[in-house]
């Protein structure tokens, strides 16, 4: 399956990405390259991963990387999996 990113990702992932900024300049690239990385080579199967606690459909999947949700739908029709946005869970372990 194709991935694409909503602006609105980019633009979640950015405020994290200066959040950490502020502390760790290197460690925040390496979490982006990371992150980014981790999403293109785990979401080929969308399927593997857990409805979305956040919406009421079984095409918004959550995917769990590092303590942060990454929200994402899939399109089958299209082939299709479009990264919505990312949090930072509040419970994470």
């Amino acid at each position: 399956m194709k991935i694409n990113f909503s602006e609105n990702f980019y633009f979640l992932l950015n405020e994290i990405i200066d959040f950490i900024a502020k502390d760790k300049p290197k460690d925040s690239r390496k979490f982006k390259k990371d992150l980014i990385f981790a999403i293109k080579k785990d979401l080929k199967f969308p399927y593997n991963y857990k409805k979305s606690f956040y919406f009421d459909d079984d095409t918004f999947r959550d995917y769990t990387h590092k303590g942060y949700t990454i929200t994402f739908k899939v399109e089958d029709a299209k082939q299709l999996v479009i990264v919505i946005g990312i949090i930072k869970n509040k419970y994470s372990y």
